[in-house]
This record gives C-alpha cells, structure tokens and sequence, in this order.
C-alpha cells in the first residue's frame, strides 16, 4: 500500500475504513498502527455488502421497504393520496418516486421468490 500512496501523496483515513469479515474471524487488523473495526456487513453506494463480496439481499429489501414507506407517509402528509391531487398526479408520483426506491439494486441481486412479496405487499 506504502508504494502507491506516497509518490500520489495521499494517505487513507482510518477512521472511514472497515474491515468486511465473518464474526467467527478473530484476527485484528491496523492501519498507520490504529486498529480498524470489524463490521458483517457494509453499505456500498446504499447496497449491503456481506463478507466474500456478497449482496446481503434480505438487508437491501428491508432498507427498500423501510426508505419507501416513509417516503410515501411523507406524501400523504402533504396531500399526495386519493383525497389530495387527483389520481393519475398520485400515481405518477409513486412510479417517478417511491417504485424506484423499492428496486434500488434488485437488478443485480439474486432475489427469491418470497422476498418478492414482500416488496410487493
């Protein structure tokens, strides 16, 4: 690591490093002498990433759902339901805003059939 960071001049920042390992992983590991903390899983680009480089999908989904319900309570209060704008305005705006918050990083997840009704319902 030493090779490329100094001729570049930058240096990493332990304090935003983690290190992606399974619990039953004992070993510690440092940077610049400061212990780096273990975590099972850690969010890239808002996709859960399991050690071995595997999309932790039950997480994802659950972070979906949980990111579209609350933007969805957040219309209702400002009038975006059936007694507030008109239906098709209601619907594009669930299409345009709270649809692609639940298929955020589906398409490259192996997603089984019953966490498919769970975005769903």
């Amino acid at each position: 690591m030493r090779g490329t960071q100094l001729p570049f001049g930058y240096r990493w920042n332990p304090a935003k490093c983690t290190i992606l390992a399974p619990p039953e992983d004992t070993q510690s590991y440092t940077l610049y002498n400061i212990i780096l903390p273990k975590q099972n899983s850690f969010p890239y680009l808002g996709i859960p990433i399991r050690p071995g480089s595997y999309l932790h999908t039950q997480e994802l989904i659950q972070g979906n759902v949980n990111k579209a319900l609350k933007t969805k309570n957040e219309m209702a209060m400002i009038g975006v339901n059936p007694a507030g704008f008109d239906r098709l305005l209601s619907v594009r705006f669930y299409t345009q805003i709270v649809r692609p918050q639940l298929e955020y990083g589906l398409a490259i997840s192996m997603v089984k059939y019953r966490e498919i009704q769970t975005i769903e319902s």
